[in-house]
């Protein structure tokens, strides 16, 4: 929905997601080289379904650990310096 490039960006679920809702994920400057990512939103869904269970045991004890775990293994790899792989030999 709103994009803002290098900042933020807000989705909402599909029509056809068996889950209702969204949410909005935000990078937040925290110094010269750390980004805070910061998530807020809410899903929905109405007694007790197949969805449900997925977004319970599953998407909540997993995805989120598994995001930090590739955010700080991004963390740990060197940065190039920008323009640097157009650098002329």
């Amino acid at each position: 929905r709103n994009v803002q490039k290098g900042r933020s960006l807000e989705y909402e679920a599909t029509a056809e997601h068996p889950l209702k809702g969204g949410g909005r994920i935000e990078l937040i400057p925290q110094g010269p080289s750390k980004t805070l990512v910061s998530w807020k939103g809410e899903y929905r869904y109405r007694g007790f379904s197949v969805a449900a269970a997925f977004f319970k045991y599953y998407f909540e004890k997993r995805f989120f650990s598994r995001l930090k775990e590739g955010f700080d293994k991004m963390a740990q790899r060197p940065v190039a310096a920008p323009g640097a792989a157009h650098a002329r030999r």
